[in-house]
């Protein structure tokens, strides 16, 4: 795995994260970092967190907020948030 391509802030962030419950049982991270991570080939900005799983959206705001963060977006399956300036997205993504 290439964590150079993440931030120590994001890194740290992520580690937060994966104590929470919800978090840790529910999402899985995807997008342009989780492939980085994979290959290392570019540096990464943000985390999307993808979830079959159709979230309280409400409940995972609050618990952003607990964090000290922001929340930039939020709508049924949809939460864009900021952490300690790192930008986040949580999504309901049904595939099969």
């Amino acid at each position: 795995m290439f964590e150079q391509i993440i931030s120590t802030k994001m890194l740290l962030l992520m580690q937060q994260l994966s104590s929470v419950d919800e978090i840790r049982n529910n999402f899985y991270l995807a997008g342009g970092t989780a492939l980085a991570l994979q290959c290392g080939h570019r540096k990464s900005e943000d985390l999307d967190f993808l979830t079959q799983i159709n979230f309280d959206v409400e409940r995972l705001s609050q618990t952003i907020l607990s964090f000290e963060g922001t929340i930039i977006n939020q709508e049924q399956g949809t939460l864009h948030v900021i952490v300690n300036e790192v930008k986040m997205s949580f999504l309901y993504y049904p595939y099969s």
